[in-house]
């Protein structure tokens, strides 16, 4: 009994056992079966007046119904299919909302800048090579495990964070909030932080694989 996983019934898409629960109208599906449809029912947030970040998560896919799955799967497949269409092939698009830099402190103060957007589609693992798209400027960069918090209280990563995780860093090489699953998956907002001040982005600009 020790080792088996308790589960919380079965899933009504794929019959597996339900470890985590996404919650829709009329019942509750998988994860895998959730992040399957999850492009077309992006996770964002409320706005909060908590230190300035938005804090409160909202997940529209609550408001689709278990009985619409299937027809909500293929258009999610065909709807993936445009956005790699769109965007040229690749198999991963990150989306940049916001840039903000923190300055650090001290004598010797080491800026840091945080990078706020979301997964368009595709998923995003630990030192997957990417480029940053900044206007016609492309820039190799490669995505580093950064620290593990739940993604959907974002807070400025400092270079203090950046120490305490053993990281040195240069200037292709981002430091990543991961998910507690350890990847960046499409429909989720995630968050970049680089020490490189000089690297040009902005609002707009994308990150993709």
């Amino acid at each position: 009994m020790g080792n088996k996983l308790l589960h919380k019934g079965f899933c009504p898409v794929c019959g597996q056992p339900i470890l985590h629960v996404k919650r829709m109208k009329d019942g509750s599906i998988c994860t895998e079966c959730a992040a399957k449809v999850r492009v077309l029912f992006p996770v964002h947030y409320e706005k909060s007046t908590v230190k300035g970040y938005n804090s409160t998560c909202v997940d529209p896919l609550q408001d689709a119904a278990v009985n619409d799955y299937e027809a909500i799967l293929k258009k999610a497949k065909s709807y993936r299919e445009s956005l790699r269409e769109k965007y040229n092939g690749y198999n991963a698009v990150y989306v940049v909302d916001n840039v903000e830099v923190d300055n650090g402190s001290g004598a010797f103060p080491s800026p840091v800048v945080n990078v706020y957007g979301r997964v368009l589609y595709g998923t995003f693992f630990m030192d997957d090579d990417a480029l940053l798209l900044h206007g016609s400027a492309e820039t190799k960069i490669q995505l580093k495990l950064g620290k593990i918090i739940n993604s959907f209280s974002p807070a400025p990563i400092t270079y203090e964070d950046i120490k305490s995780i053993g990281r040195k860093d240069n200037d292709r090489s981002f430091i990543f909030v991961w998910q507690l699953d350890g990847t960046a998956q499409e429909g989720y907002p995630f968050q970049f932080a680089f020490t490189n001040k000089n690297l040009s982005v902005e609002a707009g600009d994308l990150i993709v694989k």
